[in-house]
């Protein structure tokens, strides 16, 4: 962001990994942090597989088109695999961090409690589908990437129904993967600990961060403002919730 914004140049060879690799590196210290290893490297291979086949579907069929400058793995850059997998990362503690504050677990099979794990794979996929909305505003404003479709309803070169469409798809598979081997293998006890509100909120605050750049630099287009106030709202949500439990807590 302080490179879209102008602070420092931008180097589409360098740059993009520096970054991918930062946001890829804190979602796996968290998760190894709260995770055993073996659980972290399952994760992160679900993510990487499925972030890597999400983009050579829409490379191989013409549906978009990478800055040939970037560092590609078998045609697909290896920044874009690594946001994605981030992406992914970040809705699956996005909503653990929702049943967190709400004191709740997530979902297993000895409950049979198929619609509760069904939800939650479904707001994992509307998460990435709303933060990725944000985030391929900037690839495809700077020239990271470009949608090559032939459509008529297009906003700042994007074709919003494609691009909702194809991240809740992404989101809802790779994130969804994950949730279900957690549901038979019955892990639904979130891990409790001082530093979990700080983490949720921050990636609640990035988020709404990262809309709010875009609302701007986007004269506050209809679609864009929608989004940015339920992550808002999101933010406000949680800390009023939080601060209820903290307080029956100290009762």
């Amino acid at each position: 962001m302080l490179s879209f914004c102008g602070i420092f140049p931008f180097d589409f060879q360098i740059m993009p990994l520096v970054y991918s690799f930062i946001f890829i590196i804190y979602y796996l210290i968290i998760h190894l942090h709260l995770q055993s290893l073996l659980n972290t490297f399952l994760f992160f291979i679900i993510a990487f597989v499925s972030s890597f086949l999400y983009d050579k579907v829409l490379v191989n069929n013409n549906l978009y088109e990478y800055n040939s400058e970037l560092f590609h793995l078998f045609n697909i850059p290896i920044a874009a695999i690594l946001i994605w997998s981030t992406a992914i990362f970040q809705a699956y503690y996005f909503n653990t961090g929702i049943l967190y504050t709400l004191g709740k677990d997530k979902p297993t099979y000895r409950e049979k409690s198929f619609f509760k794990l069904f939800l939650l794979i479904l707001l994992d996929g509307l998460h990435i589908m709303t933060i990725g909305l944000f985030m391929e505003y900037w690839i495809v404003k700077y020239g990271l990437g470009r949608w090559s479709v032939d459509v008529i309803e297009t906003v700042f070169d994007l074709p919003i129904s494609l691009v909702l469409g194809s991240y809740f798809i992404v989101g809802v598979f790779g994130s969804g993967i994950f949730r279900v081997i957690e549901f038979f293998q019955n892990q639904a006890i979130i891990p409790k600990f001082n530093g979990y509100h700080f983490i949720f909120g921050t990636i609640y605050l990035v988020c709404f961060l990262i809309s709010l750049a875009v609302l701007f630099d986007a004269s506050f287009y209809v679609i864009f403002v929608i989004v940015s106030i339920v992550m808002f709202l999101i933010i406000v949500m949680n800390e009023v919730i939080h601060r209820k439990i903290e307080n029956c807590d100290k009762n």
